[in-house]
């Protein structure tokens, strides 16, 4: 019997685009709380206040009102007929469904992904909700207790921060 040594890919500082939270990041965060992480980001070249981010969900949802703000139309939609709940579990309507551009980050730690937004007409506090479909392209996680995201960029790991006046 032979044996040989296992070759394995080397890895470029393997622990560079490791994903941790830290006390630091909970430092400006008002304790205790229950809020949700309620975010601005840019969808589309325009930011938008009041995101609220959702690992639980499985779309991504733009609300009309937001949809009609940054100068879309009616025919811009693509037609979307399966019906979803709402958090009451109600079936909603959908307007339809478009696919926006959405940047997230600041500085060099920034990411743009394509999604998919659902579009509804409901009068909600949040103008948009960033679900699972969303946070996997971005490779990220989410920390409530943190009120932050965190996710990969090429330069390192990026983070947007929720902000607690948007959430309560």
């Amino acid at each position: 019997m032979e044996l040989s040594e296992v070759k394995r890919p080397k890895l470029e500082d393997e622990h560079k685009d490791a994903i941790t939270f830290t006390k630091r990041d909970v430092e400006d965060v008002l304790a205790p709380h229950n809020d949700v992480v309620a975010v601005i980001t840019n969808i589309t070249d325009f930011n938008v206040h009041r995101i609220f981010i959702d690992n639980e969900s499985s779309v991504d949802i733009l609300y009309f009102s937001i949809f009609i703000q940054i100068g879309f139309t009616l025919n811009q939609l693509g037609r979307f007929d399966i019906p979803i709940q709402d958090f009451s579990e109600d079936s909603m309507i959908l307007e339809g469904m478009i696919r926006l551009p959405v940047t997230i980050g600041t500085a060099s730690k920034w990411m743009t992904i394509q999604v998919n937004f659902l579009v509804v007409k409901l009068s909600l506090v949040y103008n948009a909700i960033l679900n699972c479909p969303s946070l996997c392209t971005l490779k990220a996680i989410m920390s409530s207790y943190h009120l932050m995201v965190k996710f990969s960029t090429p330069n390192r790991v990026g983070q947007i921060r929720g902000n607690q006046a948007i959430a309560r």
